[in-house]
């Protein structure tokens, strides 16, 4: 079963699902208490498949091999297991250790004699229509990482900031453990193989903190404004306030997602603060205002004094515009 758990500081309700198998996360606090509702990543990281492939429209028929996981389940899972949930189970071979797709096939991962785990699934699902994955080395189960990934949570809940400011996902991938971080550096690598978890099966994500920034926006349009709450912010600051007002005719429709910037050297570029928001609608009728929160991470970027920029995208009778503010992160 592929798993991915959010930061503890992250919103409630985030499902990964992959293959049709139910994903899990881990209960986290939202930032905002006035809402329940999905939270969705944002910025460069999306977790990747577990199954690939399809025909010429796109489309994957699993279908065939869903069905010998609902047989299996009902010969090798406990009694009202749900579909898939075989692996672990006292009836199911130990030599199983894992299923996902490739494309339309089923793939069994397999320990130890592959020809007899054939013959033996075969009868059990009543269908040789999938395929034989052998694992070891570096070919990591489903039952490997997930004791890995056991580990990594009760580490997690005690990582130095750091850490624990950077990395606001992960999970079970195909033979890797996904880390997904704000950003990814050969430092950011370090710290987390040493507080958290060392082993050839992470596979990191994140910024550089290096990738340019080219977009720009506006400040005001059609009586909707963006501006920062102070011009001025300390360096060290956790987050930073915006508001957004409507002084015209319509209604502009957004929702918690947001970008920024850092200038350096004449140049622009993207601050790391790649993560996950509550996925909901935010109306700001005519007349209203709203307020935006923009998490800097300092612990993460080391945020230096200087000019920033706040971005955020939103929806005018139905256009989208790109709001864009300036502001400054001053030393103490």
């Amino acid at each position: 079963m592929k798993k991915f758990f959010l930061s503890p500081l992250l919103a409630l309700g985030v499902v990964v699902a992959a293959c049709g198998r139910p994903g899990k996360v881990r209960p986290a606090t939202a930032h905002r208490g006035d809402t329940t509702a999905t939270a969705v990543a944002y910025g460069e990281t999306v977790p990747p498949p577990l199954s690939s492939g399809g025909n010429a429209s796109g489309a994957v028929d699993q279908s065939e091999g869903m069905l010998i996981i609902e047989r299996l389940t009902r010969v090798y899972g406990e009694a009202g297991a749900p579909v898939g949930a075989n692996i672990g189970s006292s009836r199911c071979p130990g030599y199983i250790e894992g299923w996902h797709f490739s494309g339309e096939r089923l793939v069994f991962q397999v320990r130890g004699d592959t020809a007899r785990a054939r013959r033996e699934i075969s009868q059990a699902a009543g269908s040789n229509h999938f395929s034989i994955e052998k694992v070891g080395g570096k070919v990591y189960s489903e039952k490997e990482l997930g004791v890995m990934l056991d580990t990594i949570n009760k580490r997690m809940a005690t990582a130095p900031a750091e850490v624990s400011d950077n990395v606001y996902m992960w999970g079970v991938g195909l033979h890797a453990i996904d880390v997904h971080m704000r950003l990814n550096t050969e430092a950011a690598r370090l710290a987390f193989r040493k507080h958290v978890y060392d082993s050839p099966a992470l596979r990191f994500s994140g910024s550089t903190g290096r990738e340019p920034c080219s977009v720009t926006g506006v400040a005001d349009t059609l009586g909707v404004s963006i501006r920062p709450e102070s011009d001025s912010f300390p360096a060290d600051a956790r987050r930073a306030a915006f508001v957004l007002r409507n002084h015209g005719s319509l209604t502009v429709g957004t929702g918690e997602d947001y970008r920024m910037a850092v200038e350096c050297g004449g140049r622009w570029y993207w601050l790391p603060t790649a993560g996950v928001v509550n996925s909901i609608g935010i109306n700001v009728g005519p007349g209203g205002s709203h307020t935006f929160y923009g998490q800097l991470y300092p612990t993460v970027n080391n945020n230096r004094p200087g000019r920033y920029r706040f971005f955020k995208e939103v929806s005018i009778d139905g256009h989208k515009v790109v709001l864009m503010c300036d502001f400054f992160l001053s030393g103490t």
